[in-house]
């Protein structure tokens, strides 16, 4: 008999020793399996997974998938963004160029993957948050592989159009016109949905939409809100004098506004009014903030989960239920409060010292207002502060180039130096936790290059990079699923779909 070849006896026994190994496992103390698996990425827990019903049942626990969902910055498309009820977009009408090209094979994602339960091989479901995982790695390949549906919108009736102009909701695209109109499109579908002509002579460009209402800001202080299927007016909100509109927000059940002079001074004291209406009675609740010295003045606003938090002159940052009213939080900056946003369970102020040396970044708890961090970050020019996904960005102007800066929520810096030379145009996704934010950086050759990047809550990572000459289609709308580019030689809009 050869040396390489194996005895009846020994094969006997070494299949009798597989089987006992294997059936060592089944004594392994679950907690202790558990543990050993939460050291193990997702290509590894899948590989586990294959080996036997039973390992896949093991490693298909929710406790086990979240913690790799929030490693990623992917626990959101559990909570606030939920991909299991975003459909795919259909085939493409068309493709975008050699330089781009777009394949739909591969870019919707097949339900079959995850297992349901009444399936043929008696399997345990998938669980919720390897669901969650599986999509979102799914779309973030997307987006780094520039895989998408694409579809043209002809926008050719519009002699301009700015990000300011042109809101998302769902599949409903509302976009302000120079003839002061607005038009609303479902771009599933590519078709108009309405036009809206009532009374807008004085609208500025303000625009908000949720849950299939439009709501419009006017520069004489008018809100009029629409229904979106069937262009009807809804509301009339008028403020009592007509002020310019500072900063608003609108979250389908409420629309908050901050307006110029909406400090008032009674007596000695100065009183800011902040407004908020509800959007289906157009009756106005009122927020206020009393100073009982100095000038008053009113600096920053941000809105997010019926949560209201607002900067005025005392330096104090107070947080609001804008249901009720009630001041929940009154936070006390040592520097000069500049600016304020609301979080995933943080209250983050901004500051700036009294030399203008460097901005100082607050971070309290949101539920209990407990102080937890001070960053100090190195910039003495113009800036301004972004919070995604609970990631910190500041980015500073500077007379040469611009700078940002980035830092988690413990003050650690997510990259090796400030980004350079940057134009950042943020997620326009208000307050729902969105990642994507897109920058630019113009060279000499009347070219730009554009940069796509994806903030989680401890990095920044790039996406994708696009070349195209001034002139050319840009980036005006993001969002976590799509992007949308203009073009304006040819005044067509240009709607990626990564999902």
């Amino acid at each position: 008999m050869a040396n390489d070849e194996i005895s009846e006896s020994d094969s006997e026994s070494h299949c009798s020793s597989v089987a006992s190994i294997g059936s060592s496992m089944y004594a392994v103390p679950a907690n202790l399996l558990e543990t050993i698996f939460q050291r193990l990425n997702a290509s590894d827990l899948c590989s586990v997974a294959s080996c036997s019903r039973w390992l896949r049942d093991a490693t298909n626990r929710d406790s086990l998938w979240r913690t790799l969902c929030q490693s990623r910055g992917w626990e959101h498309y559990g909570t606030t963004t939920d991909l299991a009820k975003i459909a795919s977009y259909g085939p493409s009408e068309q493709g975008t160029g050699a330089s781009e090209a777009v394949h739909d094979r591969g870019v919707t994602f097949q339900n079959d993957r995850i297992v349901t339960d009444g399936n043929a091989a008696g399997l345990t479901s998938t669980c919720r948050w390897k669901c969650v995982y599986m999509r979102a790695y799914h779309l973030h390949s997307n987006w780094t592989r520039n895989l998408s549906h694409f579809k043209e919108l002809d926008s050719g009736m519009y002699p301009s159009l700015l990000s300011q102009n042109l809101v998302v909701d769902g599949d409903l695209l509302a976009l302000c016109t120079s003839y002061e109109t607005v038009h609303v499109f479902d771009i599933r579908k590519g078709t108009l949905e309405c036009v809206i002509r009532e009374d807008l002579a004085n609208m500025n460009g303000a625009l908000k939409i949720k849950d299939a209402i439009v709501v419009v800001f006017c520069s004489n202080g008018i809100i009029r809100s629409f229904d979106v299927r069937t262009g009807q007016m809804l509301q009339v909100m008028e403020q009592r004098r007509q002020r310019r509109i500072k900063s608003s927000f609108f979250d389908g059940e409420f629309v908050v506004l901050i307006s110029t002079q909406d400090w008032f001074s009674i007596g000695r004291r100065n009183i800011c009014y902040i407004n908020v209406w509800g959007v289906q009675d157009g009756k106005r609740r009122l927020l206020t903030m009393d100073e009982p010295t100095g000038n008053g003045g009113f600096y920053a606003l941000d809105y997010r989960n019926k949560l209201l938090a607002a900067v005025h002159s005392d330096n104090i940052i107070r947080v609001w239920d804008a249901k009720s009213g009630k001041c929940l939080h009154e936070l006390e900056c040592r520097e000069i409060a500049c600016s304020v946003k609301l979080g995933d369970n943080v209250i983050v102020g901004f500051s700036a010292d009294h030399n203008n040396a460097k901005c100082v970044i607050h971070i309290w708890n949101l539920d209990t207002g407990e102080y937890q961090k001070e960053i100090s970050c190195p910039c003495a020019n113009r800036w301004d502060p972004y919070l995604t996904n609970n990631l910190i960005m500041i980015l500073e102007h500077g007379r040469v180039h611009d700078l940002m800066f980035a830092y988690d929520l413990r003050g650690r810096s997510v990259t090796k130096k400030p980004l350079k030379e940057l134009i950042i145009i943020p997620t326009f996704n208000e307050g729902n936790g969105s990642k994507f934010f897109f920058s630019r950086i113009y060279s000499d050759k009347r070219q730009t290059k554009e940069f796509l990047f994806e903030a989680s809550s401890s990095r920044l990572v790039r996406l994708l990079t696009f070349k195209r000459d001034l002139g050319d289609a840009g980036i005006i709308w993001m969002d976590e699923i799509r992007l949308i580019r203009y073009n304006l030689r040819d005044k067509i809009l240009l709607i990626h779909h990564y999902w």
